[in-house]
């Protein structure tokens, strides 16, 4: 009985984690956009603190929310808990007016944590999203935060002040997928904007690095 009981719970468990995927982080990046070559695709950008603007050449859509917990369209992004924007987080000029802007405004949370919650994604495909979140002032700028995936997977340490982003990249096995700001040291997670984009797989990587071969020898000849 005892030995089914345990069994049981395990079940539960795994049951409850299914529908996360493991997140593995990058190192921060300083104020940059996505590296869009070897054919990755953008499937959704998103100002979540302002207007929509373009930056680095990606289209980011208008953030502005209408509720507290509210969906964009495409992915059906949600992010939970939000409340308005603040305005004025002086972030260091980046050399990009439109990733200035990205830069300069941000939605946040009353709670220790917020959620980012992906949709209509399609299991056993590799997704890549890029968070940015910055806030030199100083009422803010030392407030410490890691990126997770719920599951323990968490990027570096990172505080508002460093002007820094980070990319997470996991493998679908569900449809949704959650993505966590979790307060370190501080207060009000937030979020700037976020970029998130589809990793070809391996074969049409070399597919893609086979044609560009291809285009350069044609060009020396």
């Amino acid at each position: 009985m005892k030995r089914k009981v345990m069994l049981m719970c395990a079940v539960m468990m795994l049951a409850a984690t299914a529908n996360a995927s493991v997140v593995t982080w990058s190192d921060p990046i300083a104020n940059a956009l996505p590296d869009l070559s070897g054919g990755v695709t953008v499937l959704e950008a998103v100002n979540v603190g302002g207007v929509a603007v373009t930056a680095g050449g990606i289209d980011f859509a208008d953030g502005y929310l209408t509720a507290t917990d509210s969906t964009y369209a495409n992915y059906v992004t949600t992010f939970s808990n939000c409340w308005d924007n603040a305005w004025g987080s002086a972030a260091n000029d980046t050399g990009d007016v439109g990733l200035n802007e990205l830069l300069r405004g941000h939605r946040w949370t009353g709670d220790t944590t917020a959620v980012l919650t992906l949709s209509n994604l399609e299991v056993g495909k590799t997704y890549q999203i890029q968070m940015y979140m910055t806030d030199d002032r100083g009422c803010c700028s030392g407030r410490t935060y890691v990126y997770s995936d719920g599951l323990g997977n968490d990027s570096a340490v990172w505080a508002r002040g460093d002007d820094v982003s980070f990319i997470g990249t996991f493998v679908a096995d569900d449809t949704t997928q959650q993505i966590q700001s979790v307060v370190q040291d501080g207060s009000d997670p937030g979020l700037c904007a976020y970029v998130l984009c589809e990793v070809p797989e391996p074969a049409t990587m070399l597919l893609l690095g086979l044609g560009g071969l291809a285009t350069l020898r044609r060009k020396r000849s």
